[in-house]
């Protein structure tokens, strides 16, 4: 056979590939079982020969050349070494493979199992023999009958070291990759060795690591690390130190968890996760400071990325960095997620717009709170410092604004915050709720209970006697709630019966009230309760003696007594007794003004309706304000006597929208609409004032609010009323005052949201009227409100806005377009509202859905 030389396999690549390739399948094949040799060097020998005469050299010298052209002279021997010889040949022929490879050149699968048992043979019969006890990974431990040729050769395998990482130089061919997945056990444990026997290796050894990809060497570094009794104690502390500069390295925590989430193969997942932050949190917290500065960004990463495990991984490092050092966990990790929610979100009812960026920063950290209060054991008191904050986010989302997976998230977490707080800080925020907030969230039956369970504690230690009337209207509400019936009301704990006795002891009615109810919820259930409740007999007895509390106070006291008194023999009238208390249960009590409870007197609606006029004439604030919602309500209960004194009323109704003080105006403002929705003929009465000039400013703005929630409140029926609302708003448009100007734009907005298509005869009106201030007023504000009144309109004609916009729809859509270039935040904002409602009309004009049918004729043909 030819001899092939180098310069050949250069100038023949393809052929010179396919020959190495035949020459490394039968060095490394297995022996023949029909032949027997003498052991296992004289096979070895005889694979060197046979590779030699594939690639046509006559002897071992001339099959090693190309190894010592690239790695220099091989380290003298004075003995035969046939595993030596046999590891040179297989990395000459290596050598010649990476010469002639390209980058990236892809190799059958044939080719890639060849270079997977090179690796092996090298590791078995070159760099493992060559390890001293106890350093590496034995071989016993990673095949079943391992051969093995043990010697104690520096200068060996420093060779073979060296060479092995001449050839790893390409990161971009698959040797690099084969041999990384093969080798790298053998390769650190030897460049530890000799680190530990010649210093000059650490560069080396640290330059090797440095330029590995990270996960890589933390996941061969844990392995190097199991247990081994014959191991050395020097090769534990070299890898120990290799590991800890891993892991303090930029990304190191990343790599870490990348490194342990391949190694670790525990049944206990949640084992997993806890060694995992085990592992990083190891260092000690006073003397590397610096590392759990680096540590909490790339926790944030983990916590922020797609993988599920990673994630609850990071968790499990929360919970133990918040052990170790609450409040670095705090300024290293919660202050950063939870800082989306400071910022003024204004009280815009619950209709909050986001945009994109916002939207996505926020669902974030809604979702990594909920992780990190659901998956580990961090009270959720934590957020104490930043509640304040969620909750305003929820206020101000809690109808319509951002999406509704957001709003439901949002919910979700601050039931989880409920179920789980007991920082005092959390519970008064949570009180503080309005209470269709605190209504949607006990929606949930442990929200509830945690929530009854709270304020009732919170009663026991509050002094305020406001913050205890608050407290009473809360738990009055809570207490009707099934799921809180059934859980303290059954089987009622002597702290409640306790708190009971205080409570009737008490010498406000409110607080006697819930006390009451929640008595006879409680004895209304079994006997048991009745046994319970016996000491509570001599409270209810001084009750029945009383002379400042109501008639109706009194029947509950004496059905309350005669149940307890009698074991629940008189149980006749405890039917009446339950209707009574789920009428009061339904009561929505709302504390607007402390002060000592005369007795109530029984009287006529007539003293009732006088006496709250006289409130609404009162000086005090307070109770001028309580005035005008009491005759809110008896307007809306259809008082004979508010009917009769209509126009009186529409009077006092202006006159308190021209007070100064929020409470009474925005109770006058309800007080009016109220009125209005009674007795519509009062409504263009009404409308001629908005834009009397001679009037104030803030009256003004205050009587366009009254008509639009007359509006509002008339929803499909508002039609009727379109011409005197709409005349009324666009005649405020063009008012000298820019204040007033767009405080008629944005109600004229609010309105034709409300009126959808019916606006469509003063359309083009509307049109000109927004288009032109939101681009030629010289007041931003009044800019601003045009443009709002543009998306408001195109919202309230939904799925019919290019159809009724017609021709128009272009100006629209050229002016928002103009608009949205504006270099005023919030007017591109509104722009940008308007465009993105005007391509939804536009898209589900001309895209409309097509039903799916298809029509089956059984006893008749089909038509022609």
């Amino acid at each position: 056979m030819d001899t092939l030389s180098l310069m050949d396999m250069k100038q023949e690549p393809a052929d010179g590939e396919n020959r190495l390739f035949a020459a490394l399948a039968v060095l490394l094949k297995a022996p023949d079982r029909k032949k027997s040799f003498k052991s296992v060097e004289d096979s070895l020998r005889i694979k060197i020969s046979e590779a030699n005469h594939t690639l046509g050299f006559e002897n071992l010298a001339q099959s090693v050349d190309p190894l010592i052209q690239q790695c220099g002279p091989l380290p003298e021997s004075n003995t035969s070494d046939t595993a030596w010889d046999f590891s040179c040949v297989t990395l000459s022929i290596l050598f010649e493979l990476k010469n002639i490879l390209k980058d990236g050149a892809l190799l059958s699968v044939q080719h890639k199992s060849h270079l997977r048992a090179a690796a092996q043979f090298l590791s078995a019969l070159g760099v493992s023999p060559l390890l001293q006890p106890g350093v590496g990974i034995p071989l016993e431990s990673r095949c079943n009958a391992p051969i093995t040729f043990p010697r104690n050769d520096t200068k060996k395998l420093s060779y073979l070291l060296r060479a092995i990482l001449c050839l790893m130089q390409n990161k971009n061919t698959d040797i690099y990759s084969v041999f990384t997945a093969n080798l790298m056990l053998d390769i650190l444990a030897g460049l530890f060795q000799l680190s530990h026997e010649d210093k000059s290796f650490k560069l080396e050894t640290s330059k090797f690591i440095r330029s590995t990809h990270p996960p890589t060497v933390m996941k061969y570094l844990l392995l190097l690390l199991k247990p081994n009794p014959k191991c050395p104690k020097w090769f534990l502390l070299t890898t120990t130190s290799y590991l800890n500069k891993c892991l303090m390295s930029p990304g190191g925590v990343i790599s870490t968890v990348r490194a342990l989430h391949d190694v670790q193969s525990e049944h206990d997942v949640l084992e997993k996760y806890a060694k995992t932050a085990r592992i990083i949190l190891q260092p000690d917290f006073a003397r590397n400071a610096e590392y759990y500065k680096k540590l909490c960004p790339q926790v944030l990463y983990l916590l922020n990325s797609s993988n599920e495990e990673y994630k609850k991984v990071a968790s499990e490092i929360v919970q133990g960095l918040h052990l170790k050092n609450a409040e670095f966990c705090h300024q290293g990790l919660f202050f950063p997620i939870c800082q989306v929610f400071e910022q003024d979100f204004g009280d815009l009812e619950g209709r909050l717009i986001l945009d994109q960026e916002q939207e996505i920063k926020i669902s974030s950290s809604v979702e990594l709170l909920i992780l990190l209060i659901s998956h580990s054991k961090i009270s959720p008191d934590v957020l104490s410092r930043h509640f304040n904050d969620i909750c305003a986010f929820y206020l101000a989302t809690r109808k319509t604004g951002g999406t509704p997976a957001l709003r439901c998230r949002t919910k979700d977490l601050l039931s989880q915050v409920i179920v789980q707080a007991e920082e005092a800080s959390i519970w008064h925020t949570i009180s503080t709720l309005p209470e269709d907030c605190l209504e949607s969230l006990s929606e949930d039956s442990a929200v509830a209970q945690a929530m009854f369970s709270n304020f009732l504690k919170r009663f026991s230690t509050v002094d305020d006697l406001q913050e205890k009337m608050l407290l009473v209207s809360l738990l009055s509400s809570l207490a009707g709630l099934p799921s809180v019936q059934d859980e303290f009301m059954k089987k009622p704990s002597d702290q409640l019966i306790n708190l009971l006795k205080v409570l009737l002891e008490g010498e406000s009615a409110e607080i006697l009230d819930l006390a009451l109810m929640l008595l006879l919820a409680i004895i209304s259930h079994s006997e048991d309760n009745l046994k319970k409740c016996q000491k509570l007999l001599p409270a209810v007895q001084k009750l029945r003696t009383s002379k400042h509390i109501s008639e109706e106070t009194k029947i509950l006291v004496e059905q309350t007594f005669a149940i307890i008194a009698t074991f629940g023999a008189v149980s006749g009238d405890v039917l009446l007794v339950e209707k009574k208390l789920k009428k009061m249960f339904k009561e929505k009590k709302k504390i607007e003004e402390i002060k000592p409870q005369k007795p109530q007197q029984a009287g006529p609606a007539k003293l009732s309706f006088k006496e709250s006029l006289e409130e609404a004439a009162d000086e005090e604030i307070p109770v001028k304000g309580h005035g005008y919602l009491s005759l809110t309500k008896l307007i809306r209960n259809k008082d004979q006597y508010s009917k009769e004194q209509a126009a009186e009323l529409f009077q006092l109704a202006v006159s308190g929208m021209e007070h100064d003080d929020s409470y009474v105006y925005l109770a006058a403002v309800g007080m009016m609409s109220a009125l209005i929705l009674e007795n519509l003929a009062l409504l263009p009465k009404l409308a001629e004032n908005y834009n009397k000039q001679e009037l104030s400013l803030p009256l003004r703005n205050r009587i366009g609010e009254a008509l639009l929630q007359v509006c509002k409140n008339l929803g499909e029926v508002a039609g009727s009323q379109r011409q005197i609302l709409l005349n009324v708003y666009l005649s405020g448009a063009k008012d000298a005052n820019p204040t007033h100007r767009a405080s008629s734009l944005s109600n004229l907005g609010e309105a034709c949201k409300v009126l959808g298509y019916r606006v469509s005869s003063d359309l083009q009106e509307i049109l000109l009227c927004a288009q032109g201030l939101s681009t030629s007023d010289p007041d931003m504000h009044v800019r601003r409100a045009a443009a709002l009144l543009l998306a408001l309109l195109l919202q309230g004609l939904g799925t019919q806005a290019v159809n009724t916009l017609g021709s128009s729809s272009l100006d629209v859509y050229r002016t928002m377009k103009e608009l949205a270039q504006s270099s005023d935040e919030t007017l591109r904002l509104q722009a940008q509202l308007a465009l993105e409602e005007l391509n939804r009309g536009i898209k589900e004009s001309i895209f409309k859905p097509q039903p799916m049918e298809r029509h089956i004729y059984i006893t008749s043909p089909p038509p022609i």
